[in-house]
């Protein structure tokens, strides 16, 4: 995202209202104290596959939805597909 939280280019999508459009609305309602919005339009983004746990865990803007147990299960749920992605499968692991 924008403001120096490093995520790799491959986060970043390509059109409209992409992943990183959805994040900066889930920091604008954050910053607006709107925490529901926020964590929704998170969610949102993670759902289309947002997966920049730096920005997850560092976004100043969403700071005050931090320490509530939906988040928590948001980022758990980043960290598992990073997890996955990182576990780098290969065709053969599909018998191909």
């Amino acid at each position: 995202m924008r403001g120096g939280i490093g995520c790799g280019r491959s986060e970043v999508p390509v059109g409209k209202a992409g992943r990183a459009q959805v994040g900066g609305e889930a920091e604008a309602a954050g910053y607006l104290g709107e925490e529901g919005r926020a964590m929704d339009l998170a969610q949102r983004a993670f759902s289309q596959g947002f997966t920049c746990s730096a920005w997850y865990r560092a976004s100043p803007f969403l700071g005050k939805v931090q320490p509530l147990p939906r988040w928590r299960a948001i980022l758990q749920h980043v960290d598992e597909r990073r997890a996955r992605l990182a576990y780098g499968r290969s065709p053969g692991d599909f018998g191909l």
